[in-house]
């Protein structure tokens, strides 16, 4: 089991890194550069921020209040971080992998929910980076309160719908590794 400190201090870490990348990397790029699509059906770099900032939009607010409601009731963090068996599952699913080939062919990504999805659900995108950055932000904080929480106690519903709860810890583990997934992405869909 890990422990529960070292945990958040490792989704620190990821954040912090997501949050250095987006200002030295995304920041720096040519805004045309953050609107080009490596092919007509894969992400740009703003497509992929604009997908996590939908989840973020989602998941923050939440992430927010449960946390607020387990510190008013006395909530103290555990020792030992659990997760459970679906929460472990999607966290490590989740995690960026390098895009290996099949038989010389791209390996397929997941397929993002439609409303998740910014190529086909198209949005204005001027304000994505910003909002990524203050998400990111959002996040550190949420974090850094996190460390008074049983990570194991709290549960909270998915994008997936209220029915199918994973508990706090696994909700952050999620969220951070999908934030590492879709940076590692929008890295790859910079043009050189």
């Amino acid at each position: 089991m890990p422990n529960a400190q070292a945990f958040i201090d490792e989704q620190v870490r990821i954040t912090e890194q997501l949050l250095s990348t987006a200002h030295t990397t995304f920041c720096q790029a040519p805004p045309e550069a953050l609107k080009q699509r490596p092919a007509p059906d894969r992400w740009s770099v703003l497509d992929c921020l604009e997908h996590l900032n939908r989840y973020g939009r989602f998941y923050l607010p939440r992430l927010e209040s449960r946390t607020q409601q387990a510190l008013a009731k006395g909530s103290s963090p555990a020792t030992e971080l659990h997760h459970g068996w679906l929460g472990g599952y999607s966290i490590r699913s989740m995690m960026p992998t390098p895009p290996q080939s099949v038989n010389g062919k791209r390996r397929k990504g997941m397929r993002a929910m439609r409303k998740y999805d910014p190529i086909r659900t198209p949005s204005d995108q001027s304000g994505t980076l910003a909002e990524f950055i203050r998400q990111q932000e959002r996040l550190l904080e949420i974090l850094r309160q996190a460390r008074q929480v049983n990570l194991n106690k709290h549960r909270m519903g998915t994008t997936l719908g209220s029915w199918l709860t994973f508990k706090y810890g696994d909700i952050l583990g999620f969220l951070i590794a999908h934030n590492l997934r879709h940076v590692t992405q929008a890295q790859r869909a910079l043009p050189e």
